[in-house]
């Protein structure tokens, strides 16, 4: 917990233990420490690694002020994005204008819909009265709340009501009721994990990949020893909890890959297929057979 809004925005500046330059950049670019343009790509692309790979079909959706944090619904046919590290808005992806849910408030990032895509679950600090928390928002609009009294990287659980969370300096992972704020499963992690960031639950629940010290890690629901998937960072999953999808690369020369991953232990299944070339990106999020995605200036 922070004690005041000045050592929050402190904490915010303040530089990460160095692990590599790739995870510098990523935790600096997620935190909004880098600019991001104006700009959302909607790729209507297969993510599966075709041999040879297909070019990507790009649709740009255009909106003002600067994007972070793009998360796709559920149903894949709109995106939650942050605009300025200040408000939260949803784009449909049909065509449809814009709907801003959160005005300005002092910092958001974060969001994640939840299961049943009734609404979003994202961190924020809404004055300078207010400590940074976790607050669920409808997705159509109207009065947003706070669920529970942390800013700790989490997922939305299967059932609407239940987040997964990284604790800082636990050295685990908690699953936790938001309606009683209650820990309800724990998923010890080794003393050797340091940092340990955006988790996010596989489709079929029984895996968790997770960020730490420049790498993807996975680790079962059920608890157990993790996995180190690959270096990189900001994975996200396949519909079919059979592969991950994430970026590596050195600043400005980011890409897009994949990787098998058995679905029942989440070990890796083979060698990392390189995707596509986006460099600069500093943010993602696949829904079946779309991907979107947000550039950072260099």
């Amino acid at each position: 917990r922070f004690g005041s809004v000045a050592e929050f925005a402190a904490a915010l500046e303040r530089p990460v233990a160095p692990t590599g330059r790739f995870p510098t950049r990523r935790m600096a670019a997620l935190f909004g420490g880098i600019a991001v343009l104006g700009v959302i790509a909607l790729l209507a692309w297969l993510l599966r690694p075709p041999p040879p790979a297909r070019p990507m079909v790009t649709t740009q959706v255009t909106f003002s002020g600067k994007a972070t944090w793009p998360v796709l619904s559920p149903d894949g046919n709109s995106v939650a994005y942050v605009s300025g590290n200040r408000s939260l808005w949803v784009q449909p992806l049909n065509g449809g204008e814009p709907l801003m849910l959160v005005p300005l408030v002092r910092f958001a990032w974060g969001p994640r819909w939840t299961t049943d895509g009734r609404a979003i679950v994202v961190l924020m600090m809404p004055d300078s009265t207010e400590l940074a928390a976790t607050y669920l928002v409808p997705a159509t609009g109207g009065q947003w709340r706070k669920v529970l009294e942390d800013q700790l990287f989490f997922d939305t659980g299967p059932d609407s009501t239940t987040v997964v969370r990284a604790p800082r300096q636990k050295h685990r992972l908690e699953v936790v009721d938001w309606r009683t704020d209650s820990v309800i499963h724990t998923i010890p992690l080794p003393d050797s994990l340091k940092d340990v960031w955006q988790p996010v639950w596989s489709p079929n629940r029984r895996l968790i990949t997770f960020g730490s010290g420049g790498a993807v890690w996975v680790v079962s629901v059920a608890g157990g020893e993790p996995k180190r998937i690959t270096s990189g960072g900001n994975a996200r999953w396949a519909s079919t909890s059979d592969a991950l999808y994430y970026l590596d690369g050195p600043g400005g020369a980011e890409a897009l890959f994949r990787i098998a991953i058995d679905p029942r232990t989440g070990k890796r299944q083979d060698a990392p297929a390189r995707l596509q070339s986006l460099p600069g990106a500093a943010g993602f999020d696949v829904r079946g057979q779309r991907l979107v995605y947000t550039i950072a200036k260099t």
